[in-house]
Order: C-alpha cells, then structure tokens, then sequence
C-alpha cells in the first residue's frame, strides 16, 4: 500500500484548494490532520480548510475561504444537498462526487483514492 501510495505522489506548481464536505446541513468537512489531508498532501494539493479533525464548518468560514474544488461523498450526501449548498454560500468552484467506499475509509485502498484525486486534479488543472 505504501509503494502504491508512494506513485501518486505529486507535486503541482499551483495547488488548487480542496474541500471535503461529509455532511451539508449542519456542514461537516475533512480539517487538517485526517486521513482525507494526508491524502491531500501525497496529491500535491492543498485542504481549503484551516481547521484540524472533523469539525462543523461554518457558512461564513466557507464563504471566507472558498475552495477551487469540492469534493463529496457520493452515498452519504445528494447532488441536491450539495448544489443547496454552493448557492447558500454562493460559491464558484468545481463539484465533484467522489467514491464513498473509496474515499471516507482509511485503509488499502487509499492507493486507489489518490489516483482517483489526482485523475480529478489533473482534469481540473487542464481546464483552468
């Protein structure tokens, strides 16, 4: 797992901004300090949250600091409670559903997660 981990490693000249929201309403998101930010770190780029653990996350903090992408779980969480979401806080970012099982649970297949972060980042980088 840590070889193929290791392959995914990254590194981008301009790091878009990443947040992970697991729950909209009360909004929860992937701080600093988890698995999800590691799993950031190893693809180059950066967690838009500058809060530790798995906090609710305020409206205002998002708004504040937007992020260039927003990822969610595609089980947990509705395309509807997330579009829900970036009109409240009026955001102008990339959403992108992500694999649940893939992506919520540290573990072997973490390997699997960070080529499906990076196949994402590096879609998001050709179009900006």
């Amino acid at each position: 797992m840590l070889h193929s981990l290791e392959q995914q490693r990254c590194t981008r000249l301009k790091p878009p901004r990443i947040l992970f929201v697991v729950w909209t309403d009360p909004l929860y998101i992937a701080g600093r300090e988890t698995f999800t930010s590691d799993l950031f770190d190893i693809c180059g780029v950066r967690n838009a949250a500058s809060v530790s653990g798995w906090p609710q996350y305020s409206l205002e903090s998002l708004i504040a600091s937007p992020p260039d992408l927003l990822l969610y779980p595609d089980r947990s969480v509705s395309r509807a409670q997330i579009d829900a979401l970036v009109a409240r806080a009026k955001l102008r970012c990339e959403v992108v559903a992500v694999d649940e099982n893939v992506f919520v649970r540290p573990g072997p297949r973490m390997a699997e997660a960070a080529a499906a972060l990076n196949r994402i980042v590096d879609r998001w980088e050709r179009s900006h």
